[in-house]
């Protein structure tokens, strides 16, 4: 039988770099920011938790300049940092 193939990872928005969260680490995302994220920390841009379950549904980014850490696919929508415009 044939393999089922997985979706192509969606390419980081320019200007961010990928996140991979040290409870939930990533393989195959090359050089990823590691970080912690908060049971009460949010996404800038839709408010939704960021630890939510599913992680893996919901890949995370990171401005490039400051760090504050979005949904990819929240920045994909707004193409620029919620902090710094």
């Amino acid at each position: 039988g044939m393999k089922p193939t997985r979706p192509a990872a969606r390419p980081v928005p320019a200007g961010f770099v990928p996140v991979a969260s040290t409870d939930r680490p990533k393989r195959g995302l090359g050089p990823a920011l590691q970080v912690t994220i908060g049971a009460a920390q949010r996404c800038p841009l839709c408010h939704d938790h960021l630890d939510a379950e599913g992680q893996d549904d919901a890949p995370l980014v990171a401005c490039a300049a400051c760090l504050t850490v979005a949904h990819a696919e929240c920045v994909d929508e707004s193409a620029r940092c919620s902090t710094l415009g």
